[in-house]
């Protein structure tokens, strides 16, 4: 039935907007904010329909479920950020820096090795995560999710592979290759992750009306058989989610073989002889160490939620069971532990904090080859206006929806679980990781910015300091019965908070020029407050004359327009922004006439 509902509505959303993407990626050659624009529509998709995804897993898995689920999604994220995050990004800088000097023979040598190594890279990280599952289960103090970590297996194998194409494209600045895999992995993800996690339930409770029992274990109640079939289901999503990756990369391989790079054998015959593979080779590993390094660490605040809110809640309880069983006690299903129970109120939540990043890493991955083929030819006024225009175009993105889900924690979360039962206990939880998306949206564009002019080191160096100060908070915080899984946003909030602080302070003084901060921070921050004081000031004055989902949904569009009016009056949106748009010398123009920018 739900497919049934969403398939025309996001058929009809996905064809139009495809159109669009591949009209605006004629241009072969994209500047951060038009590489950015193909990016972001497919983002818009990707969104969509992962919501699509995500919010029906939860009614079908439901709190504890969606729990499993993210822990084993930890692991993975993880052991992807390992084994492919760095390369991919050296692999774009390298084309990128080749690309300026014309050396298109190297270019392409750079492609082939990546290949290689992401192959290798691919059949050690699936191999790691098939034969250790049970290890990982166990490290995360989670051994229901053993079958969902064993079913992201292969996801790694075809992710590594499917990065080969996506680096090397994203040197040669065009987005269109990463924007188009994005939608056709989400919307195979949406298909098969629901169906497989449907099918395993109807299943379970086929073979309880029938057996009694479900897979072999008995059930004393049908609420009682849900929570046995709950990890089988969970591990059926994430099967969706290794299917999905494979669906990736046979479109971008086929894409890759029947429309090319666009370097021509004229280019390859003029370009210099390409260097020896060994240098290539040596040259890739030593800017992807940093970069994976980081991204690691980066990856160290999932994995420390998932390794101590467990702990720290189990020993929360223990200490005073009366508190916590007075905050959520009434909420519990049968045989439904408390620890697993608001971890998955913090799962619900941590899906709503990381749309925010979602839609501002695009920016990082725009920026990377054009901030690094200025400061190759050492163009300070190209640096400025990439620096300023990815910060900028952050802001503007990240500020109304940060500032707007603070707001309208409790609202949003029971708009998008109304079926899940003591949601809205998470409302304070949402508001502080919704603060904490705004730095960590800032946090991704800023290290892709800093990589680009030579310094993969610091990232790594900010990031662990994070990733420690996240690990202490979460320790003592958790443990204190009366703040108990508020501590995690908390501590949360403090990693990402010292990260950007500490990025933005180096990035001044390394790219050496002024920077506008009032038109890049100050400005978008201001409209971003005034959407989310709008949006909840109307939610109060609507909510009692009709529906409230309906009031939800109306006033975060009143505050979107609050947020658009504001900006406009502060003239928040730059000119050179704009322009760098597809048609921007006519949207400019039609901004200007009507005073929005100067």
């Amino acid at each position: 039935m739900c497919f049934n509902l969403v398939h025309p509505f996001f058929t009809k959303i996905m064809r139009l907007s495809a159109e669009w993407v591949f009209a605006l990626t004629k241009q072969k050659k994209q500047n951060f904010v038009y590489g950015s624009t193909v990016l972001m529509a497919s983002m818009i998709i990707v969104k969509l329909i992962g919501a699509v995804f995500k919010i029906p897993l939860t009614n079908i898995l439901g709190l504890t479920g969606l729990g499993y689920f993210t822990r084993a999604y930890t692991v993975y994220t993880t052991i992807y950020a390992l084994t492919v995050t760095g390369l991919s990004a050296a692999v774009a800088r390298m084309v990128a820096e080749n690309l300026e000097k014309k050396r298109y023979r190297d270019v392409r040598k750079i492609f082939r090795l990546a290949t290689l190594l992401f192959l290798i890279l691919g059949v050690l990280g699936a191999g790691l995560i098939f034969f250790s599952a049970k290890g990982f289960s166990e490290m995360i103090k989670s051994p229901n999710s053993y079958w969902a970590i064993v079913m992201l297996a292969p996801a790694i194998f075809f992710c590594c592979m499917m990065a080969s194409y996506r680096g090397y494209y994203e040197g040669l600045s065009n987005m269109t290759p990463t924007a188009v895999t994005q939608v056709v992995e989400v919307v195979a993800k949406l298909v098969a992750g629901l169906g497989f996690a449907l099918i395993v339930m109807q299943i379970a409770e086929k073979q309880f009306q029938e057996t009694g029992k479900v897979f072999g274990m008995a059930a004393e109640s049908l609420e009682a058989a849900q929570m046995i079939a709950v990890p089988y289901g969970a591990a059926g999503a994430m099967l969706g989610v290794s299917v999905s990756t494979l669906v990736g990369l046979v479109y971008i391989y086929f894409r890759h073989k029947l429309k090319g790079d666009s370097i021509t054998k004229e280019m390859l015959r003029n370009a210099p002889h390409s260097r020896r593979s060994k240098v290539l080779v040596y040259r890739l590993l030593k800017v992807a160490l940093p970069v994976t390094l980081g991204a690691v660490v980066l990856q160290l605040s999932a994995l420390i939620d998932s390794t101590t809110i467990q702990n720290r809640l189990d020993y929360c309880y223990s200490a005073s069971p009366e508190t916590l069983n007075s905050l959520y006690g009434a909420f519990l299903k049968e045989n439904e532990g408390m620890s697993d129970f608001l971890f998955g109120i913090f799962s619900s939540c941590v899906t709503l904090f990381n749309l925010v990043p979602a839609f501002t890493n695009i920016f990082g991955k725009s920026a990377l080859p054009n901030v690094t083929a200025a400061w190759t030819e050492r163009d300070r006024a190209r640096i400025k206006l990439n620096v300023e225009s990815v910060i900028r175009v952050t802001m503007l993105v990240a500020a109304p929806m940060s500032m707007g889900m603070a707001f309208m924690a409790e609202p949003i979360l029971k708009l998008l679980y109304s079926k899940q039962e003591g949601i809205e206990s998470g409302a304070v939880l949402l508001a502080i990781l919704a603060v904490a998306s705004l730095f960590l949206a800032l946090v991704t564009p800023m290290n892709a910015i800093i990589q680009g002019v030579g310094r993969m080191d610091l990232p790594v160096k900010y990031l662990f300091c994070g990733a420690l100060t996240k690990l202490v908070l979460n320790v003592v915080l958790i443990g204190i019965p009366s703040i108990n899984i508020l501590g995690s946003s908390v501590s949360t909030l403090a990693c990402y908070l010292l990260i950007a602080f500490l990025s933005v302070n180096k990035l001044r003084k390394i790219v050496t020029v002024s920077l506008n901060y009032t038109g890049i921070f100050i400005k978008p921050l201001i409209a971003g407050l005034a959407c989310g004081i709008m949006a909840l000031l109307s939610y109060n004055l609507l909510q009692k004359i009709g529906p409230s989902r309906l009031i939800t949904i109306l006033s975060i569009g009143i505050g979107g327009v609050c947020y658009l009016l504001v900006l406009f009056v502060l003239n928040g949106i730059a000119q050179e922004d704009v322009l760098m748009l597809p048609k921007g010398n006519k949207i400019a123009k039609t901004l200007e006439k009507l005073h929005i920018i100067r």
